[in-house]
C-alpha cells in the first residue's frame, strides 16, 4: 500500500541554521587564523631582519676601525652573551675563504647550509636568507654583508625560541577559535530555536483548527515582527476561507433554489399531462413550458459560467472601438417602449459627440441593458430614469438613475452578489445575477462599477471603464 503524502525532511529548519552558522564561524575562523599566523610570522620577519640589520653593521664599524683583531673580540663577546648555540658570526675573504670565524660546533651541516647562500653584490647592503627546515632545531635566518674591502660578513641567530613563542601563540589561536566555534554554534542553536519557537507555535495553533472554528484567531504573542506578520497572515487567510465558505453555501443556496423551479415546473407540467387525457395539445403544452425552463436553465448556467471567468480572469475581452454615444442612445431607444408602458419617462443626458473606447461591445451592451432593465423594474410609474455619460483623458464613465424605492445601506456591496436578492427585489422575477453579471464584465475590462442611494429617492449605477486597456499600462 503506497502512500502519496510527500516525505518528511528529517531536517529541521533550527538545525539547518546552525549547521550554516557552524560552517560560516568555522570559515571565520580559518581566515583569521591563517590571517593573524601570516601577520604574526611576517612582523616576525620584520624585526629579526631589523636586528640582524643592526647587528651586521656594527661589525662592520667594528671592522673598519680595529680590523680584524676588533671584529674577534667581538665575536667573542657575542658568543659569551648568547652562546655558541644561539648565533654564529663569520668573515669571508673576497674569495669565500673563512678568515674569522665564532664557534660553529655545535651547528651541524652550517657548512653547507653556507655554501649555497648567495653573496651580495652591492657593498654595505646586506642581504637576508633563511637557514635549515622550520622544523629544524638549528633553524635560523642570517644577514650578509659585502664590506668595502670585498670581505664578507655573515651573522645568523637560531630561530628556535621564536618558533617556539609563535607555536604557542598559534596553539592558542587555535584552542581560542575551537572555543569560540563551539560557543558560536550553541548560541546560534539557541538563537535558532528561539526564533522558530514562534513558528512552532502558530503550526500547533494550525493543526488544532478545526473546520467547524474557522472565526476562532490566532493571537499574536509579540514573538517577532515576522511572526506576528505569519499570524496576521494565517488569521487573514482564515477569514478569507471562512468568507469563501459562507459564499459557497450562500450561492448553493441560491442556485438549489432557482433551478428548484424550473424543475417543479417542468415536472409539474409532464406530470398533469400524463395523467390528463392523451391528446396532443396537451402534449405539446408541456414541450414547450419544458423548452422554456430548459431555456432559463441555461441562460442561468451560462450567465453563471461567464461571471466566474470574468472574476478569475480567464474571459476572452475582444478590445474593439466602442462608440459608447451610439451605443447607449441604442440602448435607450430599445427599452423606450418598455418604460412608455410603466408610464416612466427616460431621459438620456449625452453630449452628441463620440465617447470612444476599447472593449467588447456585445457585453458592454449586456452591462447598460442589465441595468437599464433593473431601473424600469424597481421605477414605479409616473417615474423618472436618467441615462448620463461624461468622458476625460483618462476614463469614459456613464450612470443610470432611477427613482426607486432605494437600497439599503446594509445591501450596498451584497446587490453584486451571484444569486444575492434583497428584501425589496424578493417578490419580482429574477434570479439575482444581472449585477453580478454587470459588475463582473466592467471589472474585467479594467474599471469599475458603483452604487450610491439619491438624495430624493432611487439610486444611481456608475459605471467608469478605461480608454486604456489594463494590460497596456
Amino acid at each position: 500500500m503506497s502512500s502519496n503524502n510527500p516525505p518528511r525532511s528529517t531536517h529541521t529548519v533550527a538545525s539547518r541554521l546552525t549547521l550554516w552558522y557552524a560552517l560560516f564561524y568555522t570559515l571565520f575562523c580559518l581566515v583569521m587564523l591563517l590571517a593573524v599566523t601570516a601577520v604574526m610570522n611576517s612582523n616576525a620577519v620584520k624585526r629579526m631582519d631589523q636586528y640582524l640589520s643592526a647587528e651586521i653593521d656594527e661589525f662592520n664599524a667594528i671592522y673598519e676601525t680595529d680590523g680584524i683583531e676588533g671584529l674577534a673580540k667581538e665575536f667573542r663577546q657575542e658568543a659569551e652573551a648568547y652562546g655558541a648555540q644561539k648565533l654564529f658570526c663569520r668573515l669571508l675573504s673576497p674569495n669565500r675563504e673563512p678568515r674569522l670565524t665564532s664557534n660553529i660546533a655545535g651547528w651541524e651541516g652550517l657548512d653547507a647550509e653556507l655554501r649555497a647562500v648567495a653573496v651580495p653584490t652591492v657593498p654595505l647592503q646586506p642581504a637576508f636568507q633563511m637557514l635549515y627546515p622550520a622544523a629544524s632545531p638549528f633553524n635560523a635566518r642570517m644577514a650578509t654583508l659585502k664590506t668595502a674591502d670585498g670581505h664578507l660578513l655573515q651573522f645568523g641567530i637560531n630561530l628556535q625560541s621564536e618558533n617556539r613563542s609563535r607555536q604557542k601563540i598559534q596553539r592558542f589561536l587555535i584552542i581560542g577559535s575551537v572555543l569560540f566555534l563551539g560557543v558560536s554554534t550553541l548560541f546560534s542553536w539557541v538563537v535558532a530555536q528561539r526564533a522558530m519557537a514562534g513558528v512552532k507555535a502558530v503550526t500547533r495553533a494550525v493543526s488544532f483548527t478545526r473546520k467547524d472554528a474557522l472565526d476562532q484567531t490566532l493571537p499574536r504573542e509579540k514573538k517577532g515582527r515576522e511572526i506576528d506578520d505569519l499570524v496576521d497572515a494565517f488569521n487573514g487567510m482564515l477569514a478569507r476561507i471562512q468568507s469563501l465558505i459562507l459564499e459557497i453555501k450562500e450561492v448553493s443556496d441560491n442556485v438549489a433554489h432557482d433551478l428548484r423551479s424550473p424543475i417543479t415546473r417542468m415536472r409539474g407540467a409532464a406530470e398533469t399531462t400524463l395523467m390528463g387525457p392523451q391528446e396532443i395539445e396537451p402534449y405539446r403544452e408541456m414541450g414547450s413550458t419544458i423548452l422554456e425552463e430548459c431555456d432559463r436553465l441555461t441562460g442561468i448556467i451560462n450567465i453563471t459560467l461567464e461571471i466566474a471567468q470574468a472574476e478569475s480572469g480567464l474571459l476572452e475581452i475582444r478590445r474593439n472601438p466602442i462608440d459608447l454615444y451610439a451605443l447607449l442612445t441604442d440602448a435607450a431607444e430599445l427599452f423606450q417602449p418598455v418604460a412608455e408602458q410603466k408610464n416612466i419617462r427616460l431621459d438620456v443626458r449625452i453630449a452628441p459627440a463620440p465617447l470612444t473606447l476599447p472593449g467588447d461591445q456585445t457585453r458592454i451592451q449586456r452591462v447598460v441593458a442589465n441595468l437599464l432593465d433593473n431601473a424600469i423594474k424597481y421605477t414605479p410609474e409616473g417615474g423618472e430614469i436618467v441615462l448620463a455619460a461624461t468622458a476625460d483623458k483618462q476614463s469614459v464613465r456613464f450612470s443610470i438613475s432611477d427613482a426607486g424605492p432605494g437600497i439599503d445601506p446594509a445591501e450596498t456591496e451584497r446587490i453584486f452578489e451571484r444569486f444575492y436578492r434583497g428584501e425589496q427585489s424578493r417578490s419580482s422575477q429574477g434570479n439575482g445575477l444581472g449585477l453580478s453579471f454587470a459588475r463582473s464584465i466592467v471589472v474585467a475590462h479594467g474599471g469599475t462599477l458603483t452604487v450610491e442611494n439619491n438624495p430624493d429617492h432611487g439610486c444611481t449605477f456608475t459605471a467608469t471603464l478605461p480608454l486604456v486597456p489594463p494590460e497596456t499600462r
